[in-house]
């Protein structure tokens, strides 16, 4: 919702952003309030913490590791990622802290956090659902055609493809960095000065045209192709190793599968653990994108789905961490040595 105000000091009218009024009754009230409370004040926040805590870990355990293992450099790129994502979030949260307390203080660092740290939590959650479509086509053609999953994912084309990954979120995204401006204002509620939205020039003059863009494009790319190559790399591979595992029971090749099957078990249930944890973030997501991108906001139960995307979303980032220390060996020996080492150096600085 956009309202027109003429800045006397530049003589031009500029439309200055407020947030969207809800049409909410009692009850439903009641429930937005609820879940406010539970997920934005309670569990988001401990999720952060944990996110930002365990990428860390992973970050240090993957790269002790080294970048050798094609899958590492992936795993460790989400890591890098998620941390980031994980660190806005946080901001995000803080500053809903201080809206609720102090919704004059607010005004302010609210239209900071939007304009700076909203598109950069979002872009960075677009980089994290696309590398774990990348992890569900390496699968898929791991398993479809092992005898030439090396020759194509190669450590270099992988880097590169990690590049890409991060450049091609960033470029899709840009124009939301640009879509608004801040602008100060006196606010005649708390008769104080403070920063608000506005749209900015080239918004104005390219509205519908982004508009398209970012409903057509950026939406479907970003938020309807990657689960959808996702749930289907998915499917894929559990359909041919149903296969392959029927066409060669009780053959003389059965013995060397088996033993092939122990040994990259546990990497296939991590990797397609961490894909299924996508699907079940991005499918809400993507609905709820194409809710609001109608204009239907209108309600409290959109209300309560922007803060269950919130905790999906940071439930995506923070899980990774229990994931490869469960369902990885070597990451966590790794992680059981670098705690052994640190609680042995605490008590050699305290003279034990």
């Amino acid at each position: 919702m956009s309202v027109v105000t003429t800045d006397n000091s530049v003589n031009t009218t500029v439309r200055l952003v407020t947030p969207p009024r809800y049409v909410i009754t009692s009850t439903s009230n009641d429930v937005v309030i609820y879940c406010e409370i539970v997920f934005s004040f309670l569990l988001t926040p401990l999720l952060c913490l944990l996110g930002v805590v365990g990428n860390v870990l992973n970050v240090i355990i993957l790269r002790h590791h080294g970048l050798r293992d094609k899958v590492n450099i992936l795993l460790l790129s989400i890591s890098v990622c998620d941390l980031f994502f994980s660190l806005s979030q946080l901001v995000i949260q803080v500053n809903r802290f201080i809206r609720f307390a102090t919704p004059a203080m607010a005004l302010t660092l609210t239209s900071f956090v939007n304009l700076y740290v909203l598109p950069v939590n979002q872009t960075c959650f677009s980089i994290s659902i696309c590398h774990v479509t990348t992890i569900a086509i390496e699968r898929l053609v791991a398993v479809c055609f092992p005898f030439h999953v090396s020759r194509i994912f190669t450590q270099f084309r992988l880097k590169i493809c990690v590049v890409f990954l991060f450049v091609y979120p960033i470029v899709m995204t840009t124009p939301t960095f640009l879509n608004y401006e801040i602008r100060w204002v006196r606010n005649p509620t708390y008769n104080i000065t403070v920063a608000t939205l506005s749209e900015s020039s080239l918004n104005l003059n390219t509205y519908e045209s982004f508009n398209i863009f970012n409903l057509y494009v950026v939406g479907n790319l970003l938020s309807t192709v990657p689960p959808t190559m996702i749930l289907g790399s998915s499917i894929v591979i559990a359909l041919t190793i149903a296969v392959k595992r029927k066409e060669f029971s009780g053959s003389i090749g059965a013995a060397n599968l088996a033993t092939k099957s122990l040994k990259e078990k546990k990497m296939f249930k991590m990797l397609l653990t961490i894909c299924l944890l996508s699907l079940v973030v991005c499918f809400p997501t993507s609905v709820l994108d194409m809710y609001n991108s109608y204009g239907m906001t209108s309600s409290a139960l959109v209300r309560t789905y922007q803060i269950l995307r919130s905790l999906l979303s940071q439930i995506n980032a923070s899980a990774n961490f229990i994931i490869y220390v469960t369902m990885s060996t070597k990451f966590a020996k790794t992680y059981r040595s670098l705690m052994s080492g640190l609680q042995c150096r605490e008590l050699s600085h305290a003279g034990i």
